[in-house]
């Protein structure tokens, strides 16, 4: 199951549904993903570590 299945399963799941009005949105490219967390850092021991 990719990421947007499991963002469509979950929000069925759990009867959630987004409002494009109030800007929500969900980020589903695992590349995007991959660098936004490279690019912040992000490690297993906490921020910067």
């Amino acid at each position: 199951m990719n990421i947007l299945d499991t963002t469509k399963f979950l929000m069925k799941k759990y009867n959630i549904s987004a409002s494009k009005a109030l800007g929500q949105n969900f980020l589903i490219d695992e590349e995007v993903i991959s660098k936004t967390i490279d690019n912040a850092k992000i490690r297993k021991r906490g921020f910067g570590n």
